[in-house]
């Protein structure tokens, strides 16, 4: 497989600013290569005596991403001969000599770090500092100097914490890191992911009414969530979050028990201020037991009977809530029943202040489940139902009036949509920025009928559809010559054309675009918009030459386009 990649990166005309910010997309999008030569023409470019520090510390970060340590600690050690103070340049010099095999140097680095991540109020231990080890005895680690050093003393004025992979941390280690977490009051953010020796036990040593300022925790891949605690441990939060915190975000990923057994403690009013919901089932490792579901209560393999009051389940203890996101997969060797139950439940409809809604990989959802879920998400602005394959014709028909508002909607491998609905979906998306139809039935018939309805559209994602060069040809062309649309085009007064707005839209992929709606009715239409991103990996049908006229047609607005070659 060969890879046709276009992007504008030998225009020497272009700004250092705009060349910086086009690095920083494409360290954004793990193309290190083509981030790095952005850098490097940027460093050239301004030459000797130019204060180059930032670009330094990003070429640095992106040298170690793309495995380069050598030319990663050449950058970062440039950037602190030039007085930084940046924590993250300190760590990536010491990951890099770490890489090397050169410990010594690199625990020098990474102390300093801690310094200047201590004068910051934020503390960050990441998975690629694991290998950084004084000797060669495996216990002593980068988790072991870190507590070492958080542990001297307390520091009141530290709000945000972040244990990221700490595999090499003892219980013991964490409980007295626990107490010191008792008097710092301030913190904000408590993030325990991965770190398997945070067991129910350790986490009761910690006074979570104390921590008044408390918005997130993160207990991903963490015991607290097994099977065997039930989430006993987290009623404590709960609790202080009741009367003393307002936490507005949780996050309990990787585990698939997570999703089954926590709902009856999170259906609590504990969790009235909880604006973000994250619960991810992942795949069941081999040793697992078999997981069923609270509410498939007459299952003779279920040994754990569930009493009958913790049904049906409910979302009135979120009053609040406004982005959900939801994620199950099923592997073939382990049976997972994922959300194939959801029908037998009654549910009650998400919250009318829900935003954002992801249900990834939900393949056994059904139609009715995810009907009654969005009965009254009218402000829904971001819809992403990645995976979800038994979504069908019938249950987009009662989606498409909900989808007014939407920026954002990715309908990646939704195989079971007609191209007539997908045409009619997005047709109705007035205020569409992000359009994602990879790995679904689009063709060039759906391409025609879109044609009208991309002009707000900055990013159009058609990977593994059965479009062709041509058709998308059209497309592009019809877009470019719609560059300035006329208000009178759609009919308006001069009332109307006054009532405009301008204001930023982000997408899903990160980009930041300002923009110009007129309201009309209940909803907005957009003018135009640059495209932005286009992708068309693995779309056979779309040939070569085709690709270079599109590439013609785009230039003038920088677009970046992707397609790989079988």
């Amino acid at each position: 497989m060969s890879s046709y990649k276009i992007e504008d990166t030998n225009d020497d005309t272009l700004p250092l600013s705009e060349r910086y910010k086009l690095g920083l997309e494409c360290y954004q999008k793990k193309e290190y290569k083509a981030a790095i030569k952005h850098f490097t023409k940027i460093i050239k470019k301004a030459g000797p005596g130019k204060d180059m520090m930032a670009v330094l510390e990003a070429r640095a970060q992106t040298y170690y991403l793309d495995c380069q340590y050598d030319n990663a600690f050449s950058d970062a050690h440039a950037a602190i001969q030039l007085n930084t103070t940046s924590a993250r340049v300190y760590l990536t010099a010491a990951a890099s000599m770490g890489k090397m095999k050169m410990y010594g140097p690199a625990m020098s680095y990474c102390k300093s770090g801690l310094i200047y991540c201590e004068e910051s109020n934020h503390y960050t231990v990441r998975s690629k500092l694991e290998s950084i080890k004084v000797s060669d005895c495996a216990t002593l680690g980068m988790g072991t100097t870190f507590f070492g050093q958080l542990s001297e003393r307390p520091r009141p004025l530290l709000k945000r914490i972040n244990f990221s992979h700490l595999a090499d941390v003892k219980p013991s280690d964490f409980k007295l890191i626990f107490l010191r977490l008792n008097q710092m009051r301030n913190l904000t953010s408590l993030h325990f992911r991965y770190c398997p020796s945070v067991t129910k036990k350790v986490l009761s040593s910690i006074d979570f009414s104390l921590m008044k300022n408390l918005e997130s925790v993160d207990l991903s891949g963490c015991m607290v969530d097994r099977v065997e605690s039930g989430g006993v441990a987290l009623i404590n939060i709960w609790r202080a979050n009741s009367h003393e915190i307002q936490l507005k975000e949780l996050i309990c990923d990787d585990h698939p028990e997570t999703l089954f057994y926590l709902w009856p403690q999170l259906n609590t009013p504990y969790g009235s201020q909880i604006r973000s919901l994250k619960l991810r089932c992942c795949e069941l490792p081999n040793q697992a037991m078999r997981v069923q579901p609270p509410w498939s209560l007459n299952n003779q393999h279920h040994n754990r009977r569930i009493p009958a009051e913790t049904l049906p389940i409910t979302w009135s203890a979120f009053p609040q809530l406004e982005h959900l996101y939801l994620d199950g997969i099923a592997t073939e060797k382990t049976l997972m029943t994922d959300f194939t139950h959801f029908d037998d439940v009654y549910f009650e409809p998400l919250p009318s202040s829900l935003k954002s809604l992801s249900l990834n990989n939900a393949f056994a959802l059904l139609d009715q489940a995810l009907v009654d879920w969005t009965l009254n998400t009218w402000s829904l602005t971001y819809l992403d139902l990645s995976g979800t394959r038994r979504l069908t014709d019938q249950a987009a028909i009662h989606l498409i009036p909900r989808s007014r508002n939407l920026e954002t909607l990715v309908l990646d491998e939704c195989i079971s949509l007609s191209p007539q609905m997908l045409s009619q979906w997005v047709q109705a998306c007035l205020s569409l920025r992000v359009l994602d139809l990879s790995r679904t039935m689009a063709d060039n018939r759906t391409l025609k009928s879109l044609k009208h309805s991309l002009a707000g559209i900055h990013t159009l994602l058609l990977n593994n559809t059965r479009v062709t060069g041509s058709g998308v040809l059209q497309l592009v062309m019809a877009k470019v010559e719609d560059q300035k649309p006329n208000q009178e085009n759609f009919g308006l007064d001069a009332s109307t054309r006054s009532n405009t707005v301008s204001g930023a839209n982000v997408g899903s992929q990160g980009h930041s675009m300002s923009s110009t709606k007129t309201r009309i009715g209940g909803g907005y239409i957009n003018f135009y918009q640059p495209l932005k991103e286009l992708s068309l990996n693995n779309c056979d049908k779309v040939e070569r030459d085709a690709l270079d006229r599109i590439r013609v047609v785009l230039k003038p607005h920088r677009t970046t386009i992707s397609y790989h070659f079988k």
